[in-house]
């Protein structure tokens, strides 16, 4: 299986319907990772992949980045058209360099403090607030 194959480095599964990423959590050499296009709701099997240096979560259900914060050496992620809304967890991310979190329902401080303070640590944000700003 997946799981036992520990010395991977790159792994794309994209369009698989996968749900459950825990079979993942054990690849820690992995420094690149695609899950584009599956059903995805909890990334937090991936916390322990801090090898990591592109994670491309596009079109999924993601809602809670949090556990991505572990992932120190990351320095692209690509998170479009998911359900975040909080990505305070992803500002201690001192390698990231491009954030792409196009259609996401970002909320008030990511707009106005976490964005900008991302930008200013030089990291290259893509987003588009406007089809989600919420009263």
């Amino acid at each position: 299986p997946l799981a036992n194959l520990t010395q991977l480095e790159a792994l794309s599964l994209e369009s698989n319907a996968i749900v459950d990423v825990s079979p993942l959590a054990n690849l820690t050499h992995l420094t690149t990772l695609s899950l584009e296009r599956n059903a995805i709701v909890d990334v937090s099997p991936l916390a322990n992949l801090i090898h990591l240096k592109e994670l491309s979560l596009e079109r999924n259900g993601i809602v809670d980045v949090s556990p991505l914060a572990n992932l120190t050496h990351l320095t692209s992620l690509y998170a479009m058209y998911n359900n975040i809304s909080d990505i305070s967890p992803l500002t201690v991310l001192t390698q990231l360099r491009s954030l792409e979190i196009v259609s996401n329902p970002l909320n008030a401080d990511a707009l106005n403090v976490h964005i900008p303070a991302l930008k200013a640590n030089g990291t290259s944000v893509t987003w588009n607030p406007l089809p989600f700003l919420r009263d």
